[in-house]
């Protein structure tokens, strides 16, 4: 081999052994707990610490059924698609689970509480609808 050659392998053999000392220093990495490379345990000791839930029939719960996720994703479409909804109302939590869907999270008024419970009882069909949203009070200055 000429001088050249036997150097750039030197250098290069050099190279990858720093590199790979640097990759075994480096810490573990961890993700945050809404992060999906979280582990079932974590969200399931979650919703058991979240006392305010009993039914378990939250977001986490989530039927993989195509049916319910598409009447979920149906009702959001048809929330985001509505003129003159507030933020809160476009961000509420929809939950389809066999059929029965859950709406939860604050609104700001009477009219958006309903005219979601109306959005979600027309894409439901026959099957029941919990509307359990919250009307938001609102303080003045905000």
């Amino acid at each position: 081999m000429n001088p050249k050659t036997t150097l750039a392998l030197s250098l290069s053999a050099a190279s990858i052994l720093v590199l790979a000392s640097c990759a075994q220093n480096e810490p573990k990495q961890t993700y945050p707990s809404h992060h999906p490379y979280q582990s079932k345990q974590m969200h399931d000791s979650k919703r058991r610490a979240d006392a305010g839930r009993t039914t378990g029939d939250d977001a986490l719960a989530q039927a993989n059924r195509l049916s319910d996720v598409n009447t979920t994703a149906q009702i959001r479409r048809n929330v985001l698609a509505t003129r003159n909804m507030s933020y809160n109302a476009r961000n509420i939590e929809i939950v389809t689970l066999n059929g029965h869907v859950t709406l939860r999270g604050p609104v700001n008024s009477l009219a958006e509480k309903e005219r979601i419970g109306q959005l979600a009882e027309r894409v439901a069909g026959d099957n029941p609808v919990d509307n359990q949203l919250t009307i938001r009070r609102t303080t003045a200055g905000n």
